[in-house]
């Protein structure tokens, strides 16, 4: 019996792990194509108060997801705060300049990966066997 919970773990765990990959390198790639698109003349004020929040945003996730390997409560606890700074910083961000819906699907589409990866991830620590 405990060898089927071991495996079971370890699915969910490396479920987990996938979301948060996956999520974390479409992020990536979205940085450098956005940044990539805007070429290399002069920068305004918005555009550099947005870039440095996605990078920052990007970062954070790299830096979760690396605590995931080791540290897996840290890592949990930070990609659940992630999902939820997403969803309370682009809610904030959006109010007034995107209809209703958009903004309920970007939210879930921003924050959705990285509360499944640390919702998971969590569940998984506070189950574990002593």
């Amino acid at each position: 019996m405990e060898m089927v919970e071991d495996k079971r773990r370890k699915l969910l765990r490396r479920a987990g792990l996938f979301v948060g990959l996956v999520w974390a390198v479409l992020w990536t790639v979205f940085l450098a194509a956005s940044s990539l698109s805007h070429g290399f003349g002069p920068i305004t004020g918005e555009e550099v108060g947005s870039s440095v929040v996605l990078v920052l945003g990007v970062l954070f996730l790299w830096a979760g997801l690396a605590f995931l390997w080791k540290r897996q409560l840290v890592g949990g606890v930070l990609m659940v705060a992630s999902g939820l700074l997403l969803l309370a910083g682009y809610y904030w961000f959006a109010t007034g300049r995107v209809d209703l819906l958009g903004t309920m699907l970007v939210m879930l589409g921003m924050a959705l990966p990285p509360l499944i990866t640390g919702s998971l991830i969590l569940l998984l620590e506070k189950r574990k066997p002593a």
